[in-house]
């Protein structure tokens, strides 16, 4: 049967993947696959900033990054907030901005230009039947350049000022051109090739990603009795026309009848693979190597390819148990110490309402120490006016003292008459005693 790349998303049950067909090679279902970051510390930090690249290309380079990561999804959710406004790559200046991660470091481009020449055949001279009787040969000038970068990107947390991510990237493209073929790139444009494919290097190691990998179908019904091989030719023909569960549903139909086809039971390794089914698409593959297929390729690299899967996942879903029981903690911590500063919050409170209970009761005891003994000196009004710090008429100028204090101010009007500015307050003597008192 003529073998086709199918395109197309695969609805219903097989979400998970979609078959494209192109001609004359194998038919391939893609997976969609979601793989955690090759540095999962780094994956952590959700704000994050972008700072310059030093060195050569290292503006372009800074840009090239800052459009990766505002774009990096995983699961159709963004996965990075970029702050801007950094003002040096350092974990100060991080923390004020409450950005979690800077992400900094340098580049370099170099270039390597060389000339050649390259042969050339055209035709001289043609007959009567315009067929060449005279090839002309020459040689034309031509130029190879070969454009190099390299980035030294590095991840700082910001938290505790530490390194949770550096590495080295490179790339290099190569342009040739004659004198007679114009040059079909530039060198702003090979820069900007590599500087993309490299911070796409960088997204996927500094966040979890989708992808897509592809799973070639066997087509071969060898070993099947002819109902059935017609039967598993449709079961292809259904995955070439874009409906692999019913591609499915004919294969299942197939191994019920026959059980142990070799590439039966391996496509159905593909459709368990397909719906998320990894450890079901792994033992369809293994058995599928007793059957016969061992040394098949397509077979080893579904192996390798669901072990993978297989990994990947489990390594996500460890990552979030991580990550959901270090919110837990922090939520623990945080409630704990909450906890704890409300009971020194209420315990110093309880502290604050002794002290001024007893300073009240001191403050009470003294009063009433005083009023006692000035009220054996001068009786109880006086000695409660003293207390009250009140001026009152009969008073001597010792008594105002002791209630008052000494005067802003005397004035004497006569020998025997005074008076005493207190403020606003007018105390008036006359023979040594308080006359008068205008407030």
């Amino acid at each position: 049967m003529k073998s086709k790349r199918l395109f197309g998303g695969i609805k219903g049950l097989f979400l998970a993947a979609v078959v494209l067909a192109a001609a004359c090679t194998p038919t391939q279902v893609a997976i969609n696959a979601r793989f955690p970051a090759n540095y999962p510390a780094a994956a952590e930090l959700r704000r994050i900033a972008v700072a310059k690249f030093e060195g050569r290309g290292g503006r372009s380079f800074s840009g090239a990054m800052r459009a990766e990561l505002a774009g990096a999804t995983f699961d159709g959710q963004r996965h990075f907030t970029l702050i801007d406004g950094l003002e040096s790559p350092t974990a100060q200046a991080a923390r004020r901005l409450n950005v979690q991660g800077v992400l900094s470091g340098t580049s370099s481009i170099d270039s390597r230009q060389q000339g050649f020449r390259e042969g050339r055949r055209e035709c001289a001279a043609r007959n009567r039947d315009n067929e060449c009787v005279n090839w002309r040969e020459y040689e034309v000038s031509c130029t190879s350049l070969t454009l190099s970068v390299a980035v030294n990107p590095s991840l700082l947390a910001a938290s505790n000022s530490s390194i949770v991510y550096s590495t080295q990237k490179s790339a290099s493209r190569t342009s040739r051109w004659c004198s007679d073929r114009p040059r079909n790139t530039t060198d702003d444009a090979m820069i900007a090739e590599m500087f993309n494919a490299i911070a796409a290097d960088i997204r996927r190691d500094i966040a979890p990603y989708n992808s897509v990998l592809n799973a070639t179908i066997k087509e071969s019904n060898d070993g099947l009795s002819r109902e059935l091989a017609a039967q598993f030719d449709q079961a292809v023909e259904a995955a070439t026309a874009s409906n692999v569960s019913g591609a499915c549903d004919l294969w299942r139909a197939v191994d019920a009848a026959q059980p142990d086809h070799v590439w039966t039971v391996y496509n159905l390794g593909i459709c368990a693979e397909a719906t998320g089914d990894y450890p079901g698409a792994l033992a369809r593959y293994q058995r599928a190597r007793e059957l016969g297929g061992a040394t098949d390729r397509a077979v080893s690299a579904s192996v390798a390819r669901v072990n993978r899967l297989m990994g990947a996942e489990q390594q996500l879903v460890a990552e979030e148990q991580t990550r959901r029981e270090a919110a837990e903690a922090e939520a623990r911590r945080a409630a704990e110490a909450a906890e704890a500063e409300a009971r020194r919050a209420a315990e110093a409170a309880e502290a604050e309402a002794r002290r001024a209970a007893e300073a009240a009761r001191v403050t009470e005891t003294a009063r009433n120490a005083r009023r006692s003994e000035l009220t054996a000196r001068y009786g109880a009004t006086i000695a409660n006016a003293i207390v009250a710090g009140q001026v009152i008429q009969g008073m001597t100028a010792q008594q105002v003292i002791e209630a008052r204090g000494q005067p802003a101010r005397r004035e004497e009007i006569t020998p025997t008459d005074q008076i005493w500015h207190y403020g606003a307050e007018r105390v008036m003597f006359s023979n040594g005693r308080v006359t008068f008192v205008r407030r």
